[in-house]
């Protein structure tokens, strides 16, 4: 099954384990966002995270392909739908306990039939966007999306990066505006708030994680007891020698295997 993972291209996306909600940061960062030009005004001027940041931190690749329900795949019935999960869906909108735990006790080894290998992708590729790119703080997605994996090799030419960025930014907007909620990807920006900022780290990275996914570097770093009115006093106190601007090694960005 990981072989047709990698096929799609959001291989290291199942990398990102995103630490403990830093909720200080989130908070503070929210509070400069400038929904109008989308940057953060500091005294450093305006900073913003660009798509580079976002596909460093996320290791989600942008492409080509506009990722939009068109009618040939709203047109495909529930009946259709369950074919590719593998399991009975009753409506557009499933929970992601319920995907979750639909496979849960299912085993599955190299020697399981294709089709069920197929299914399983189908279902964890379905699971990992909605919670690493799309979750909406409801818990549940539109098992349409699945329709996108069901060639797994023309799922890389499609805009995972920029429409999980472009999400990212509305949330962020929203947050700005007073929306009640949660942000999407919140661990972005702490990530970013400890890497380019650099502030606010709780610990040294793990220079052991991949070097694209960034998250990875702070994925079991945990939270430090840093209170919001400390977050905001750096930020208030920002200098342009605190700010890392050259914070990615070009030769990594294009072999980051290496």
């Amino acid at each position: 099954m990981r072989e047709r993972v990698e096929q799609t291209g959001l291989g290291r996306t199942t990398q990102v384990v995103s630490p403990k909600l830093d909720t200080p940061v989130v908070h503070a960062l929210a509070d400069h966002w400038w929904p109008s030009t989308h940057t953060f005004p500091l005294p450093v001027g305006e900073v913003t995270i660009t798509p580079l940041d976002f596909f460093m931190i996320t290791g989600i690749p942008f492409s080509r392909r506009p990722i939009s329900l068109t009618p040939s795949i709203q047109m495909k019935s529930i009946g259709e739908i369950s074919d590719l999960l593998g399991f009975k869906v009753t409506s557009s909108v499933i929970l992601l306990t319920i995907l979750k735990k639909e496979w849960d006790n299912r085993v599955i080894d190299d020697n399981s039939p294709e089709e069920l290998l197929d299914q399983a992708a189908w279902s964890f590729l379905l699971y990992l966007v909605s919670i690493v790119l799309f979750c909406e703080g409801q818990g549940r997605t539109n098992t349409f999306l699945a329709c996108f994996f069901e060639n797994f090799e023309e799922t890389e030419s499609f805009e995972w990066g920029g429409s999980a960025y472009a999400h990212f930014l509305k949330m962020l907007d929203r947050i700005a505006f007073g929306a009640p909620g949660r942000i999407d990807c919140a661990y972005v920006l702490w990530v970013w708030c400890y890497g380019v900022l650099g502030i606010h780290a709780p610990c040294l990275p793990n220079e052991a994680a991949p070097y694209i996914p960034r998250a990875t570097r702070w994925g079991k770093a945990g939270c430090s007891f840093i209170d919001e009115l400390q977050v905001r006093l750096q930020l208030n106190d920002l200098t342009v020698n605190w700010v890392h601007w050259q914070y990615y090694d070009e030769e990594q960005i294009d072999d980051p295997d290496d």
